[in-house]
């Protein structure tokens, strides 16, 4: 469901992030680190920013395409939602690190929520199983 907030952010009275987009990082996360995260029981989201035919050819089981939806809705997805209410994170793979690194700080202060990384080495770097097709999942 998305609500308007009557009175818009004149009648918000909860936190305001603020901050200059030059002081937002994103950091990497190695596929070991990902491992102990799952150990902990921690969700994880992945979100492929990769294009809609490179991710119905072969991307990590359970990831969100980012083709899927257009860039301005991705924030107001269900993959926010759901790392933010059970202290997840948010994981995107990409083509190139700069472009990934970059992606993950936009949406990083866009969002405001902290834990969101970019995958080391993208999907170069995944040596599990891939799921081919559209995400059937909760979006």
């Amino acid at each position: 469901d998305i609500y308007v907030l009557k009175g818009g952010m004149n009648a918000w009275n909860g936190p305001i992030i603020t901050g200059k987009f030059e002081d937002v990082k994103c950091e990497e996360i190695d596929l070991l680190e990902i491992s102990g995260l799952k150990n902990s029981e921690r969700k994880i989201e992945f979100v492929d920013m990769r294009s809609l035919q490179d991710y119905e050819k072969g991307h990590i089981p359970g990831a969100v395409g980012e083709g899927a939806f257009s860039r301005e809705n991705l924030c107001l997805t269900g993959v926010f939602s759901r790392a933010v209410q059970e202290d997840g994170i948010v994981v995107f793979v990409g083509y190139t690190e700069p472009e990934t690194l970059h992606r993950c700080r936009v949406l990083k202060w866009a969002v405001g929520y902290t834990s969101m990384y970019a995958l080391k080495g993208n999907m170069k770097s995944w040596k599990g199983s891939l799921e081919k097709g559209r995400f059937a999942g909760r979006y």
